[in-house]
């Protein structure tokens, strides 16, 4: 169980944004996505579920379900709330094998982002990316 409805799948999600024209449509497809990320219950936005290095507010609460993760996240940022989907969309297929090495830099230069975020944002990916590769490591 999480709290993000989308229904797309990773080859989906690289087929959108190979289609987009441009960087607002790029953005406007990042927020589309951040409103699909729903508010979970309060009693998971503690301070103990806060993400370090983030710029904006992210909780996050990994659980081992079979051989993956189920990831509760949420943010305060409308722009990190569909950049978390992302990730989430990015992840959901794999094994905690794979989430172990998933590399969030070739994947953002897939969806061409890099150039666009800037580097607060860019660091606040990476605690939240590395905090996902440090649970599946647990797991493992």
């Amino acid at each position: 169980m999480n709290n993000f409805e989308s229904t797309l799948s990773y080859a989906e999600l690289l087929d959108l944004f190979e289609k987009a024209k441009g960087w607002e449509e790029k953005y406007r497809q990042i927020m589309l996505l951040g409103k699909q990320l729903k508010r979970p219950d309060g009693s998971l936005l503690i301070e103990a579920n806060q993400v370090e290095g983030c710029e904006s507010q992210v909780w996050m609460v990994i659980q081992k379900q079979e051989n993956t993760l189920n990831i509760i996240a949420y943010s305060d940022s409308k722009i990190v709330r569909g950049l978390v989907g992302l990730l989430l969309i990015a992840i959901r297929e794999l094994k905690l094998e794979e989430i172990a090495v998933f590399d969030a830099e070739a994947f953002f230069q897939t969806l061409k982002l890099e150039s666009h975020l800037s580097p607060s944002r860019t660091n606040g990916l990476k605690s939240l990316i590395d905090h996902m590769i440090a649970a599946a490591k647990n797991e493992i």
